[in-house]
């Protein structure tokens, strides 16, 4: 879906879909695990603490339309807190990037049903469905 190009400078979606643009009934609250995006996202300033103002990167999706990353926090995610996700005003939808979990020593594991988040001491710390080839929070 987004993607934060190696060089930080741009979120790209790679295969054409809403990268969040889209609505949902409970904005603020659904999340999506994303094995395509470089970094946690978020649309709603309000459900991040330590929230820090920042300058960039710039955001571009696949239409070529942009915004530039206003801001950094902090999100708990049912039992994970989600670290250094980058506030984008008017997103409408929120990605958990599996590449920033891994990075924190999580491991995620996927099957055609369900995908798991297991901690350091190999403890299942959040589960989700897989529901329409999407992993929904």
């Amino acid at each position: 879906m987004a993607r934060v190009n190696d060089s930080l400078d741009g979120i790209r979606d790679t295969d054409g879909s809403h990268a969040g643009k889209g609505s949902s009934p409970n904005l603020g609250q659904t999340w999506y695990l994303d094995n395509g995006s470089s970094r946690h996202l978020i649309g709603y300033k309000s459900l991040l603490t330590d929230f820090a103002k920042k300058d960039g990167p710039m955001v571009t999706f696949c239409d070529n339309s942009g915004r530039v990353v206003i801001g950094v926090g902090t999100f708990e995610c049912k039992t994970v807190k989600l670290k250094d996700v980058f506030y984008l005003e008017g997103l409408k939808g929120n990605f958990i990037s599996i590449n920033q979990l891994c990075n924190a020593g999580y491991k995620v594991l996927f099957n055609r049903h369900v995908g798991n988040l297991f901690d350091s001491e190999n403890k299942i710390v959040l589960s989700v469905l897989r529901e329409n080839d999407i992993y929904i929070v």
